[in-house]
């Protein structure tokens, strides 16, 4: 939001960010953070650590 603001500060472009989409955003970008991290260390879990030292 302060981002957008600081843009219409600057330029002549008007720009409005609402709540909900700020709010969409950032809830997307967490779920793809938890999704993306999650499992690469699901799938490292379930090797043997023997092996991944070798």
């Amino acid at each position: 939001m302060f981002f957008g603001v600081l843009v219409s500060m600057i330029t002549p472009l008007s720009v409005k960010p609402d709540l909900f989409t700020v709010l969409l955003a950032a809830g997307l970008s967490v779920v793809v953070g938890i999704i993306f991290s999650w499992l690469p260390a699901k799938n490292a879990a379930k090797k043997d650590i023997g092996t991944l030292l070798r």
